[in-house]
């Protein structure tokens, strides 16, 4: 389909782990009418749900109201770097494990890292608000997934300093 897929991208071992699972059903499923027999029916059809994605809207129409433009966007900045690396999937696929290793990537993988102080603040409020705003409204059926991430990532207090980055008033 003409993506680009790098090997080092941390979803990618779940692409792989995905499409064997399809191959493998498509196989079950063929196998089975080969041998005469009748195959269960796979469904095609979408789960129903809401998508991260539809979180953007109902948070800006929520949030808007409380607070400035500047902690809004950075807000959604966030859910959408989120997205960006889970996926649009549904809000109620959305794991303890996944926010986790979102906030892993950022401190440890990714191009741009993330300060220590900046993910235990700010990415995880962030977060939180998201699922806590789409259980509120019903738009998920699970608890919220940043609340179940009972311990944090963690950088060494050397590279936690190093990433600090200090402003001083006045020096430009």
């Amino acid at each position: 389909m003409g993506y680009k897929l790098e090997q080092t991208d941390p979803l990618f071992p779940d692409l792989i782990r995905a499409f064997a699972q399809s191959e493998k059903s498509a196989h079950e499923f063929i196998a089975a009418r080969n041998n005469g027999e009748q195959p269960a029916e796979q469904s095609m059809a979408p789960q129903a749900g809401t998508c991260l994605s539809a979180m953007n809207d109902e948070f800006i129409a929520y949030k808007s109201k409380l607070v400035g433009p500047k902690p809004l966007s950075m807000a959604i900045s966030i859910w959408n770097k989120f997205i960006d690396f889970k996926g649009d999937v549904l809000l109620d696929e959305v794991t303890s494990n996944d926010v986790y290793k979102f906030f892993e990537y950022k401190l440890f993988s990714a191009p741009e890292k993330w300060s220590q102080k900046y993910v235990d603040g700010h990415v995880k409020r962030a977060l939180s608000q998201m699922f806590s705003l789409a259980r509120t409204k019903a738009l998920m059926k699970g608890d919220n997934p940043v609340g179940k991430v009972e311990l944090m990532p963690k950088l060494a207090e050397a590279e936690r300093k190093k990433r600090e980055n200090p402003r001083f008033p006045g020096v430009y």
